[in-house]
């Protein structure tokens, strides 16, 4: 039982790290709900959050067998 809470405080820390770029850099999260127009800069941002959630996709992928490799797609995709 005493090991339980250290993995699940590291489970909880890195899934935190890895959502949250993704719900802070976005201005308006309920904004397609309302159907506004969307400005460049929402779109900008959109492209931006694509492209992290595909990088964090292809370090997990990675993880295994390139874990330098996969570190630096982490670190690209916080950027």
């Amino acid at each position: 039982m005493q090991s339980l809470f250290p993995n699940l405080q590291s489970f909880f820390v890195s899934a935190s790290d890895s959502v949250r770029p993704v719900l802070s850099g976005m201005a308006n999260p309920f904004a397609s709900m309302f159907k506004f127009k969307q400005t460049p800069s929402d779109r900008k941002l959109a492209v931006k959050v694509k492209n992290t959630i595909a990088l964090n996709r292809m370090a997990r992928d990675l993880e295994s067998s390139q874990p330098s490799l996969a570190a630096e797609l982490r670190y690209f995709a916080s950027r």
